[in-house]
């Protein structure tokens, strides 16, 4: 029995070596999801010294760094007379720098 046209097509498609698979270009979420993270990354660092965090609308902060979360920065601002712990909104956040 001969094979048809169709099952000849097949049987190439079948038999024909496999196309290298392009990867995808990353998306833009994927591309924001990056630049977050490398910025966490950089804060966390600083974990522990003297900052000064730099907001888009409430000023400057300065004080220790003491936690780092997805969604706040903690500092530890020393006053003469008492110690505050004030967190700031990662959202607020324009730079945090070394000081």
């Amino acid at each position: 029995m001969a094979a048809g046209p169709d099952e000849a097509k097949v049987e190439q498609l079948m038999n024909a070596p496999a196309a290298p698979v392009k990867p995808a270009a990353p998306s833009k979420a994927d591309k924001k999801a990056a630049a977050a993270q490398a910025e966490n990354d950089t804060v966390t660092s600083l974990v522990g010294q003297r900052v000064a965090v730099e907001t888009r609308q409430r000023g400057v902060y300065i004080g220790t760094l003491t936690a780092v979360t997805r969604d706040a920065v903690t500092l530890l601002i020393q006053l003469p007379s008492r110690d505050l712990s004030y967190s700031v909104p990662r959202g607020d956040i324009a730079a945090v720098t070394a000081r």
